[in-house]
């Protein structure tokens, strides 16, 4: 059966005392006989420093050994009094020896020793060496030393004093001795001085004296922040002592002695070995179930170990006072029992009896005793008070009051613990995971802390982070506190505004499906409805609907026009206190360096911070209302966050497209016929087909009753609409709906191919509303009519400069429509040629026209007709050319270049065309072509492009006036390629013209493709 520690120790009586004389040693029970000094022995545990001076001191006694002084020399509180006292009892007390440490005693055989013990927190008005006089029975021996004026005994009156018997003199606390001392003059020095002389020779003496042995405890350390003639003293009676003494530490404070040591003087009865075994193995399991959660990296069996010899205390105990032990007011082997007594008390005064080992992390900091006790150590009351313990107000039991458990609790008591070094760069602190290690225990879940211990760092004023990620407290406030008054102070203005900031980003307006405007917490009355759809994020009430959102709804006519966001709860409070944590956050990282160390942590809480709020903008924003004929309705808003970003606008939208709701149409074209109708239902006057649009517009806006569609919804239900010959526009602002009267016949021409040199191009012709067998005839004249020639083929090559078509409906269904004209393009080009005097240029334009020029810059449209080949001089000259056929016009103008200057003249700033026809072969060469345009930033003119092969292959041809950026062209690629499911299909490219930003950008790409340009493929 697992037991507890309450039901399986049971402690000393002196634990529950207030003041328990026990835990004081006096020197003065080293002279203590009979029951006295046997009790003393049963509450002792010989540890290897007593054992060690024992040893050797009783052979001293015995006559034995040389070692005739010994110094213990441990710090202040390490157990130096109590070894004293421990060996003047086996010196005086034969039988106690023989039954305590026979072996010892048997190896120095001795009866009974004399034994001195003085103290140096008296002042004896005989002086120290007076005291050991008549401790000897020999005080008036030594009168003369003291009587009148103090002198210090010479060797040889120590011999004589002291003489054969075995004799232990116990020197110990001789510091406040000497600093009694150094304050009383003597002739010409001080009483130390002669004090010092006096020691000196009692050493000497002791050396020539086989039966002497002098134990004194350390004097360094404790005296450090004397004054220097104290200082002086001290080290002279140190130096004397240690030329001739053997130091001893009575208690390894780092080891497992101090466990015996406690459980000796601390617990009267402890339990079966098979009962600690059964705990040993409860918290190997926990341990293990720690280790397998990956909550901490100990092994199972060394942890069982340390147990198995700390019981009943937690093996970590030694561990964590070692970081405040050297601290000045503590004294370590005392102050370690009266501080693992206040433990004690604190376990046996537990409102649960549920601890299995006894540890720091359950002192009881509300116990003005354990408290104390903690300040005396290190002044840390403020983390005590605000942050560990102040009778449930502090901020690790209101975590446990909200959780129902003292978990944190246990951690800030634990990390308090570990925070009570007050040395300059002490270690201090605990990292997560050993803490976690230490607070493991049976019946309790390693996450339960691990929560905790996240909750406190959150909500703590006063703990620390170092570099090594060790956690600690400190009097100075942390970045906690420090946010804290940042977000008290923040200007109420300035909080609210970053709400709305933070409220607009969450649902800002992308996709622009379900609103395309928003307002955050806006004044209502400052609203205006008369534009785009709007969201209005706004403060819950409990009346459904809003308030607000009500009032708002019944004073606007575009009752359509709106939604609303909000909840189901009161108020903003927690937003806000939200908003506050993040307003101080920014304000610090803006206010400290960037290279400060409260950056990281300000980063981290930051995060935090972030999370926080999020989580607090679902709860409070849960519904979302929009108008229905029965008002304003609302649905379900369930707000989820993804990698702490949240999408408002998506949410909004689901809720709106539910099934439940149909608010909301997303998908205009796969609804449209039912959308087109409801329409004509809800939005059209009744009994008539031809409205402005924007009466459809506004009734859209107003009516309650209508479906919302995407941004520029109803523009693309319009187009959807009259692709169906549902509607009709008819030019003025108005719009038709069906059905409608037949339409008349109708011509559509795309020109699909230009032959630059003769003027023909290629143009395909396709009757419109014509019927099956539609009929289309052309002719050069408007007066195209069933008379003139009948096309018999789609395509036709034509140098003509214009052509009328008509088309006809032989079924006679479709009434004949109104003619459409056709006119060709004017290609002008010209050829320079050298003669004796300079040029003559030839100038040309197919298909024909009449061709004017000047050479001056003037209008070429009223320049001199052309009548035969230029002459021109050996200078640079510019022709501006203007030819004109049936009103198709073309201007050009042509640089020539001076006489002897070969090749195309170009200016290099200026945008220009190559007009020459290229074509690729395959897939690398496209893309070679399709990036270098890219770079340069030119543009196709008149491309083509083929995708794929056989009979699986896709193509797209743009018309000679139309410009393609090398990127659509690619987009149009990859699209080409997923139709045919081929996503490396092969691509070829045919190009009749590339417009470039400058002359420069064309002649490096001509240069690159090793092009020689000729005097017309340059047009600038």
């Amino acid at each position: 059966m697992l037991k507890t520690v309450r039901d399986a120790c049971t402690p000393h009586p002196s634990v529950f005392e207030d003041d328990p004389l026990d835990n004081i040693d006096d020197l003065s029970r080293a002279l203590a006989d009979g029951a006295e000094a046997e009790e003393f022995f049963e509450r002792s545990h010989l540890t290897a420093g007593m054992r060690q001076l024992f040893d050797q001191g009783l052979r001293r006694l015995a006559g034995r050994s040389d070692q005739a002084v010994f110094e213990l020399t441990q710090a202040m509180g390490g157990g130096k009094t109590h070894t004293m006292v421990a060996f003047g009892i086996v010196a005086r007390h034969p039988a106690l020896r023989s039954r305590y440490v026979p072996e010892l005693a048997a190896a120095a055989p001795f009866d009974r020793a004399r034994v001195v013990a003085f103290t140096g927190r008296k002042h004896p008005e005989h002086y120290f060496w007076g005291e050991i006089a008549a401790q000897l029975g020999k005080a008036a021996a030594f009168q003369k030393f003291w009587k009148d004026l103090p002198g210090a005994p010479d060797e040889d009156a120590w011999i004589a004093l002291i003489g054969d018997e075995p004799t232990l003199i116990l020197l110990d606390e001789m510091p406040p001795w000497f600093d009694y001392a150094v304050t009383r003059p003597v002739g010409g020095g001080t009483l130390a001085q002669v004090a010092t002389s006096a020691f000196s020779n009692l050493l000497a003496a002791a050396l020539k004296l086989p039966r002497v042995c002098i134990v004194v405890s350390n004097l360094s350390g404790t005296y450090q922040d004397a004054s220097k003639e104290l200082r002086r003293a001290i080290r002279n009676v140190e130096n004397e002592a240690r030329r001739q003494a053997k130091p001893i530490t009575p208690v390894e404070l780092g080891g497992d002695e101090i466990y015996q040591i406690l459980k000796k003087r601390l617990f009267a009865e402890l339990p079966s070995d098979d009962d600690i075994e059964t705990v040993v193995q409860a918290y190997a399991q926990a341990i293990h179930e720690a280790e397998r959660s990956r909550s901490i990296a100990r092994s199972t069996e060394q942890i069982a170990d340390e147990i198995r010899r700390s019981y009943p205390f937690h093996p970590v105990i030694k561990d964590i006072i070692a970081l405040f032990r050297t601290n000045e007011s503590y004294r370590q082997t005392r102050g370690l029992k009266d501080f693992v007594a206040k433990m004690i008390r604190s376990v046996w005064s537990r409102a649960t009896n549920d601890v299995f080992l006894v540890g720091l992390q359950h002192l009881d900091l509300n116990r003005p005793d354990v408290r104390d006790e903690i300040i005396r150590i290190n002044d840390l009351r403020n983390s005590i008070a605000k942050d560990i313990a102040a009778g449930g107000e502090a901020h690790a039991e209101v975590i446990d009051g909200e959780r129902n458990s003292d978990a944190a609790s246990q951690v800030a008591t634990l990390l308090l613990a570990a925070s009570l070094s007050t040395a300059v760069d002490a270690v201090k602190g605990l990292t997560k995971q050993r803490l976690l290690e230490c607070l493991i225990a049976p019946q309790r879940d390693v996450h339960e802390f691990s929560e905790a211990f996240e909750d406190l760092r959150r909500d703590s004023w006063y703990l620390h982070k170092d570099a090594s990620d060790a956690f600690y407290f400190s009097n100075v406030e942390n970045l906690t506190k420090r946010l804290s008054t940042e977000a008290e102070r923040a200007p109420a203005p300035k909080v609210d505004k970053e709400m709305r900031r933070r409220l607009q980003v969450i649902f800002e307006a992308k996709k622009r499906a379900a609103y395309q405007e928003l307002q955050a917490l806006p004044e209502i009355d400052s609203v205006r409805l008369n534009g785009p759809r709007l969201l209005l994020v706004l403060s819950p009430d409990t009346k459904n609907p809003p308030e607000e959102a009500q009032r708002f709804y019944e004073d606007v006519v575009e009752k359509n026009n709106m939604c609303v966001v909000t909840g189901d709860g009161s108020d903003l409070g927690s937003l806000d206190e939200k908003t506050r944590i993040i307003y101080a956050i920014a304000k610090l990282q803006e206010e400290l360096p960037e290279a400060h160390p409260h950056q990281t942590e300000l980063s981290d809480k930051m995060e935090e911070a972030e999370q926080d709020f999020n989580a607090t903008v679902t709860a409070t924003f849960n519904r979302v209302w929009y108008p229905t004929r029965r008002d304003l309705v609302h649905t379900k808003l369930h707000m989820t966050f993804e990698g702490n970003r949240f999408d408002g606008e998506e949410q909004v939208e689901r809720a709106l497209t539910d099934i439940s709701v149909s608010k909301l149409v997303l998908d205009i074209e796969k609804d449209v016929a039912g959308l087109i109708a409801k329409a004509e239902d809800l939005l059209w006057p009744a009994e008539q087909k031809r409205v402005p649009w924007r009466d459809l517009r506004a009734a859209a806006l107003s009516n309650p009753r209508w479906t919302w569609l995407p941004n520029n919804g109803m523009e693309t239900l319009r187009r959807l609409a009259e692709d169906r010959g549902a509607w009709r526009s008819t030019g003025d602002g108005y719009i038709e709906r069906g059905p409608f009267e037949k339409e008349k016949t109708s011509v559509s021409i795309q020109e699909r191919g230009y032959d630059e040199a003769t003027g023909t191009a290629t143009i395909e012709v396709t009757p419109l509303h014509a019927g099956r067998n539609a009929q289309a005839h052309y002719a050069e004249h408007e007066g195209v009519s069933s008379a003139s020639p009948r096309l018999t083929d789609a395509k036709l090559d034509t140098d003509a400069t214009r052509l009328w078509f008509v088309a006809e409906d032989p079924s006679g269904e479709h009434e004949t429509g109104a003619t459409v004209g056709w006119a060709n393009k004017l290609t002008l080009t010209h050829q320079p040629r050298p003669t004796a005097t300079g040029w003559e240029v030839e100038l040309r334009v197919v298909p024909r026209g009449t061709i004017r020029y000047t050479l001056t810059g003037a209008n070429p449209k009223e320049g001199t007709p052309y009548e035969g080949p230029i002459p021109i001089g050996n200078d640079e000259t510019t022709i501006y050319c203007y030819a004109e056929d049936q009103g198709v016009e073309e201007r050009r103008n042509f640089r020539i270049p001076r006489a002897g200057k070969p090749g195309v003249q170009i200016d290099l700033d200026a945008p220009a065309r190559l007009k020459r026809r290229l074509q690729t072969d395959g897939t690398p060469e496209s893309f070679s072509l399709l990036n270098r345009l890219a770079e340069l930033r030119a543009a196709f003119a008149g491309v083509s492009t083929e995708v794929g092969g056989g009979a699986e292959n896709a193509s797209a041809r743009f018309g000679s006036a139309t410009s393609v950026a090398p990127a659509k062209l690619e987009e149009l690629v990859k699209v080409l390629r997923g139709s045919l499911g081929q996503d490396d299909a092969e691509v070829r490219l045919k190009v009749q013209a590339i417009d470039f930003l400058t002359g420069r950008d064309l002649l490096a790409f001509a240069c690159e493709r090793d092009i020689e340009l000729g005097p017309n493929e340059v047009e600038q």
